[in-house]
């Protein structure tokens, strides 16, 4: 199946029904959306899932800042909303990691004592070529055995042919078997532990989970099979994506209370104790709740983003210092 195209084809579906003011439509093409994305949640398409969220919530956004819609409709699509993101699992990296143990068996040898070397194979050739690109950047490469590799393999004289002897030198004095499952096991228990924190309680802790991954990777040969470039950005979007999910059930209970009592609630915790909002809304970037701030007669709602700090609202993208993820109003950029 043609993901993006399909995706694509919901979301046209979704913003032309409420362009024609059928909100029922539209209603039911946004869920649609939600359990299109929710489908996705397969470790194997650990990227494509974040996204397919970002965007369900983003055109989710746009449809509420551009229609009008009744408090019974908003009621259908925040239960229906709900009930999807409360059948999403938490994230885990079981499966990245029984590939990687697969891998080890095909390319190692086994000594019959949990140890064994790398095998001369194409598949080992692949691991082997990122793995020494890695160390020449690294202190290592300024001596010993990964210099000699370099200044050997980067010699006019090594063809192609030839490039064999790379897998041949890693197999006899490179990571062997059992230092390299201790480096996936390690890697994969990192992980593990870094999807059931926040970004907030990171930066508490004071660790850099890119710097840290980054160093494993240099010095992991299976790195490139295991996609460990890809991870830290699976573990940050999907917290991401978490904030907006959270905003967007928080502005569509906003939206009802207002609907229903004609003026919008002092706090958040008035729409939990009114049973607008099954729990306050938590930003992974603080250690408070989305900062919600009546604005007249309409109301802002943002996440601090990764910079970490309060700008009062300041509008800009992730990563963006001195500036805020503002939800609502529903900003043009989005």
């Amino acid at each position: 199946m043609d993901y993006p195209n399909f995706r694509t084809l919901l979301q046209g579906q979704a913003l032309l029904n409420a362009a024609n003011g059928d909100l029922h439509a539209a209603i039911e093409a946004l869920v649609e959306n939600y359990k299109f994305a929710a489908h996705l949640s397969d470790p194997k398409m650990a990227i494509t899932f974040a996204l397919g969220r970002l965007i369900s919530t983003n055109l989710t956004f746009r449809i509420l800042a551009d229609t009008q819609i009744d408090a019974a409709q908003l009621n259908i699509l925040q239960q229906q909303v709900e009930t999807i993101l409360c059948r999403q699992t938490e994230w885990h990296f079981e499966w990245d990691r029984i590939q990687a143990l697969d891998l080890i068996q095909r390319i190692f040898t086994d000594d019959g004592h949990g140890n064994g070397r790398l095998v001369f194979s194409d598949l080992s050739k692949g691991q082997v070529e990122g793995y020494i690109m890695r160390q020449q950047d690294s202190s290592v490469a300024q001596s010993g055995f990964i210099r000699a590799l370099r200044d050997l393999f980067n010699r006019d004289d090594m063809a192609t042919p030839h490039a064999g002897i790379k897998t041949f030198s890693i197999a006899l004095f490179g990571p062997d078997r059992k230092q390299t499952l201790k480096l996936v096991e390690d890697y994969y228990s990192y992980l593990e532990n870094l999807s059931k924190e926040t970004p907030w309680q990171w930066r508490l802790r004071a660790i850099n989970p890119q710097k840290a991954i980054a160093d494993m990777k240099r010095n992991c040969l299976l790195s490139d099979a295991m996609g460990m470039q890809e991870d830290f950005m699976v573990i940050r979007d999907n917290y991401i994506a978490r904030a907006y999910e959270s905003a967007l059930l928080t502005t569509i209970a906003l939206l009802r209370y207002k609907a229903d009592k004609g003026k919008l609630p002092q706090t958040l915790n008035e729409l939990v104790a009114d049973g607008y909002l099954k729990e306050l809304p938590m930003d992974p970037f603080s250690d408070k709740t989305l900062v919600y701030k009546q604005t007249g007669d309409d109301f802002t709602l943002y996440s601090v983003g990764t910079d970490f700090a309060d700008n009062n609202g300041t509008p800009g993208r992730w990563h963006d210092n001195g500036k805020d993820i503002v939800f609502w109003p529903v900003q043009k950029s989005n």
